[in-house]
């Protein structure tokens, strides 16, 4: 472990994996968990699916549950992007907490990927889309107008924002998570955006 100005620097991503695969998990919660424990060395994050957002492709790869590979193309074998897109519309989702929730369970199927936005990249257009929700990326105020009404919202913290999207209260055309709609298009952080 190397610790330099406070930050714990981690494990490559193929060792701390192959780490995570020794401890025998299923689920995404069981992981969560043994994170809460206090058992989980420091060297290895406890959110990998954000340390490690390049080489992420999902918890069954983390925790190597099974998740199978097409041998030909190295990658995994999803359905295509419409077809994961159909099936996930056909589940009435309203949400990503509620499609986390799917996704920590076991009822996904292994064809579906549990970070769309990561095996479809290419083809993504939000999470609205994706769960077919109707608000998609292209819903939201352009960057540079949506963070100066968020300023003027007069929010102290990244809670009070969060808390005034649950409640419904943010102007129209404001994400309830900017951080993620505008993460390719001028996000710098919270400090910035309110």
């Amino acid at each position: 472990m190397d610790v330099r100005g406070g930050q714990t620097r981690f494990r490559s991503f193929q060792d701390a994996r192959a780490f995570a695969h020794t401890l025998k998990f299923n689920s995404s919660e069981e992981w969560f968990e043994f994170c809460k424990s206090g058992a989980r060395p420091s060297e290895i994050p406890s959110n990998p699916q954000v340390t490690y957002h390049r080489e992420w492709r999902g918890w069954r790869d983390w925790l190597g549950t099974g998740q199978r590979r097409n041998a030909k193309s190295r990658r995994y074998s999803f359905l295509s992007y419409e077809e994961a897109r159909a099936f996930v519309h056909r589940l009435g989702f309203s949400g990503r907490s509620e499609w986390r929730a799917y996704c920590a369970s076991p009822k996904r199927p292994s064809n579906i990927p549990s970070n769309p936005q990561v095996a479809y990249r290419s083809q993504w257009k939000g999470w609205g889309d994706w769960l077919g929700t109707g608000n998609t990326i292209n819903s939201f105020l352009p960057f540079e107008e949506a963070r100066s009404i968020a300023q003027g919202l007069r929010l102290r913290s990244q809670a009070e924002y969060h808390a005034a999207g649950r409640q419904g209260v943010l102007p129209r055309g404001l994400p309830k998570d900017p951080q993620a709609a505008y993460r390719l298009s001028g996000w710098q952080g919270w400090g910035d955006f309110g």
